[in-house]
């Protein structure tokens, strides 16, 4: 685990450069139904005779499923450290939140479960939860740590880059009051 997480710190800091794979496509979460395009990232020498660690990077307020490819050089570092990425859309403004009040908004059980199982259905992974990290950056920093957090049987590591701990003081800002219903400020 303290291998994963060194990883997913080393994600957006360094400046390594190798061959990779980036495959983009839109799927249909079986549990929630959400469709959504998610990027994955493979590792040049990608094989299906070996099992890859999964590290899920989930983007901020306002970005979508291809922020972290075309912004950084996160693409790169798949072959660095020989793991898959995958970085799934969180539409826009979602907190990656299962909301009580849009029925269709459950992106915390999509990401934890939608997500992990087609990403482990379609490609080589390690399943184990010790072998599969998230992150995320603002809003995407938010999402990684409340999926964790709630979902601790499929996540053994998470971080957050600049995420928000308490919504509550942004409750009329960035379509917080959309996905939780009315919050009271603190």
């Amino acid at each position: 685990m303290k291998h994963l997480v060194v990883i997913i710190f080393s994600l957006v800091f360094s400046g390594y450069c190798l061959a990779f794979e980036v495959k983009s496509n839109t799927f249909v979460g079986q549990k929630t139904k959400i469709a959504q395009p998610i990027t994955v990232v493979l590792p040049d020498n990608y094989s299906t005779n070996k099992r890859y660690n999964v590290i899920y990077v989930l983007h901020g307020f306002s970005g979508n499923h291809t922020d972290w490819t075309k912004l950084t050089n996160i693409a790169q570092l798949a072959d660095q450290y020989d793991v898959i990425i995958v970085n799934p859309d969180g539409n826009y403004g979602t907190w990656y939140l299962n909301s009580p009040v849009l029925n269709d908004s459950q992106y915390e059980t999509y990401i934890a479960e939608d997500v992990v199982n087609d990403i482990d259905n379609s490609y080589s992974t390690n399943r184990s939860k010790m072998r599969r990290g998230i992150t995320g950056l603002s809003m995407g920093g938010f999402g990684a740590l409340n999926v964790a957090i709630n979902n601790q049987q499929v996540f053994a590591a998470v971080t957050s880059m600049s995420g928000g701990v308490d919504l509550r003081p942004f409750a009329a800002e960035f379509g917080i009051a959309k996905v939780l219903g009315e919050c009271k400020p603190i």
